[in-house]
């Protein structure tokens, strides 16, 4: 059996509504688990995915945080129980930095009967490992190295896949250069993306040191990557999640994207990557059909001037990567005709807030019902924003009565529009 990535959370420390960011690499029968979330949610993750507690020998812990290691002490509580009751052979096996483990046994000491510790350093055994040291774990070497955290020490880790891809874990704060040993060319890159770039007013990833899907796509294709997963999110669109944060990776990073959700399994193969591993659906006229242009001349919109830079992606997640010069481009609105209807740009679009200097990018991820047809319609518009003449009288009204709607301060008025057909095969 090939090797997975099983992915048993993808949230960040406040996610309420997935689980937070934790995994394992499935080989065989065997798993590597890697963190555990911040309670027993991860008891019912493993259930719902058929993975049997006594088929995880190996787990690696990366750093304190609560939503990290309180599932550490769930899994040592019933592992150790197993044990116990004569359901559970050979030895379980905790890697983590020395202060770490530390904290982790004081943790379970405080909270767990005396007879689950009383298997420690027997059959549960805390593995000690320094910045840039090699354990044999699960037939991996395996690499841990020190992220250099600002805030907890925190280790990352590298191995090699049975097929000889690299695969390597930046932990969950921004990627930091002293790294780049260990991520640079990597083939599988697993990388925080705290939130969207657009939102970042809303959630203060810098604040909080952390990046977000912009950060990580644009180190992901400095140290060229080939696949890139993104995760540890916000989870206030969950529903939308894939596709926005896939579109705003996309417009700096050519290699596959995947942005799993809570129980996704992705395949950790050369032909999983090459296909999108996203366990979904996929037409088979989309193979292979990445391009380094779109093949359409470039078009002007009022002032703006957009080129198609490339269709990129495979099945559910195809997208287009456009670049609009010399313009801000808060004022460009975009919109997909199609047979089934108009997909507006809050939807398939991620626009990158630019100057009159910049060269901004965006991406426009392709709906299902496009993935067949030889081209796409856009509808690229300028639109200019215009003050709410009666937003004062509106808001005194709504300040009176919680009833009366906040009203808006702009309204957005288009004033030229054009249509272009992008080629997609």
């Amino acid at each position: 059996m090939a090797e997975s990535l099983y992915v048993f959370g993808t949230g960040n420390a406040g996610a309420v509504n997935c689980y937070n960011t934790c995994f394992a690499l499935r080989k065989e029968d065997e798993y590597l688990m890697v963190d555990a979330g911040g309670g027993n949610g991860i008891l019912r993750i493993l259930r719902d995915m058929n993975v049997p507690m006594s088929a995880i020998h190996h787990m690696i812990v990366t750093h304190e945080h609560t939503d990290h290691v309180l599932g550490v002490v769930w899994m040592v509580r019933m592992i150790a129980t197993a044990m116990l009751q004569g359901k559970y052979e050979g030895n379980l096996h905790i890697y983590g930095h020395e202060e770490l483990l530390g904290k982790v046994r004081t943790l379970c000491a405080l909270t767990l009967q005396k007879k689950h510790c009383a298997v420690f350093d027997d059959r549960i055994l805390f593995e000690v490992v320094a910045d840039g040291e090699s354990r044999q774990a699960l037939g991996y070497d395996i690499t841990f190295f020190d992220i250099h955290s600002t805030k907890a020490p925190q280790f990352g880790f590298s191995l090699k896949l049975e097929s000889g891809e690299t695969f390597t874990c930046l932990g969950d704060e921004p990627y930091n250069p002293l790294c780049k040993i260990y991520a640079e060319h990597a083939d599988w890159l697993l990388s925080e993306a705290f939130c969207l770039y657009e939102d970042r007013e809303r959630f203060k990833p810098y604040e909080k040191h952390h990046s977000t899907a912009k950060d990580g796509a644009q180190q992901a294709a400095e140290l060229g990557v080939k696949n890139l997963v993104l995760w540890h999110t916000e989870d206030s669109n969950l529903a939308h999640r894939k596709a926005r944060y896939t579109a705003e990776a996309a417009a700096y990073f050519s290699g596959n994207i995947l942005v799993p959700d809570d129980r996704e399994i992705i395949p950790l193969s050369a032909s999983a990557a090459k296909d999108g591993a996203q366990n979904t659906a996929q037409g088979p006229a989309q193979k292979n059909r990445e391009k380094e242009s779109c093949g359409m001349e470039s078009i002007k919109v009022g002032f703006l001037k957009v080129t198609c830079k490339g269709v990129r992606g495979e099945g559910a997640l195809r997208y287009a990567a456009f670049r609009a010069e010399n313009s801000t481009v808060r004022n460009l609105y975009l919109s997909l005709d199609s047979a089934n209807g108009r997909a507006q740009s809050s939807e398939i679009l991620k626009l990158e807030p630019g100057t009159a200097e910049e060269n901004a990018k965006f991406a426009v991820v392709l709906p299902e019902q496009e993935w067949q047809k030889d081209s796409i319609t856009l509808v690229l518009s300028q639109r200019d924003r215009v003050l709410n003449p009666d937003y004062d009288a509106q808001m005194e009204a709504h300040q009176e009565n919680v009833d009366v709607p906040e009203p808006p301060k702009y309204f957005f008025k288009i004033s030229e529009k054009v249509a272009v057909t992008v080629p997609l095969r």
